[in-house]
């Protein structure tokens, strides 16, 4: 059984343990230069390749034997209005869509970054614990990282774009890091370099805990109404796992035809 599998059937929380495995270094004693033969290299290089092949089949054929593991489940493909509008099987991410009269609501996930660095992220956080007077220290702070997703709503009569950044914490629930005003939509869902570039360097707010009470309560009531809620997390949750899944087997099979 793959450990991937395993992981993930025995720990919710742990999905990927065995992108963490690490071939350990052997200590080696230093051995006089001596002259070999190139061939002999080739030989033990064909070697390693096809042994590596053979480990690569082993871990597709065990992650293939999962329940759906190559397709996209019907219960993913249309939730609450929300459509899959892309996920290159090579890309990180993940474009959602709903499509409404007056305004289009878009999602964004990074599913590596939700699902694999927020699992590592816990385990971290779980070894030991931070003594007191450091924990005073960088509470004053957020996290300034990149979120994993982007909940943005699109205004068609004013054409304006207003963007949520948005972690999701281990129990399920949400809380907002920025909010960017964007002026252009089409602008916004460029994917030019210098359109991205533009994205990344918008004033997104202060600190969300810096923000007002009422403003932050007001905030987070205004995007319960538009569907972010615990049920929209369990569902982005779940088919970003789902999808990372099938990008882990696909990201499998590039290395073994490559290693053929």
């Amino acid at each position: 059984m793959s450990l991937r599998i395993f992981a993930r059937n025995t720990f919710s929380t742990v999905k990927s343990n065995s992108r963490n495995l690490r071939l350990a270094a052997k200590p080696f004693a230093i051995q006089p230069a001596k002259s070999f033969s190139s061939s002999a290299i080739r030989l033990n290089a064909d070697k390693e390749s096809s042994h590596l092949v053979e480990v690569l089949t082993n871990e597709i054929q065990g992650e293939l034997e999962q329940p759906e593991a190559t397709a996209i489940p019907d219960r993913f493909t249309d939730y609450k209005g929300f459509q899959i509008a892309n996920n290159d099987i090579n890309s990180v991410n993940l474009h959602l869509k709903k499509t409404g009269e007056n305004e289009d609501i878009h999602i964004f996930v990074d599913v590596d970054d939700l699902i694999n660095n927020a699992e590592i992220k816990e385990v971290e956080e779980g070894q030991e614990e931070v003594a007191a007077e450091e924990e005073e220290i960088f509470d004053e702070f957020e996290d300034l990282s990149k979120p994993p997703v982007n909940f943005a709503i699109i205004n068609k009569s004013k054409n304006t774009v207003l963007n949520f950044g948005i972690n999701i914490d281990s129990e399920g629930g949400f809380s907002i890091q920025s909010i960017t005003p964007y002026a252009d939509p089409v602008a916004f869902l460029s994917e030019k370099p210098e359109e991205i570039f533009k994205k990344e360097t918008t004033y997104a707010g202060p600190q969300f805990s810096n923000l007002d009470e009422n403003l932050q309560i007001a905030l987070l009531q205004y995007l319960n109404a538009k569907g972010l809620d615990a049920d929209m997390i369990e569902y982005i949750e779940d088919i970003s796992t789902h999808l990372e899944n099938q990008k882990y087997i696909n990201w499998l099979d590039t290395l073994q035809k490559f290693f053929k």
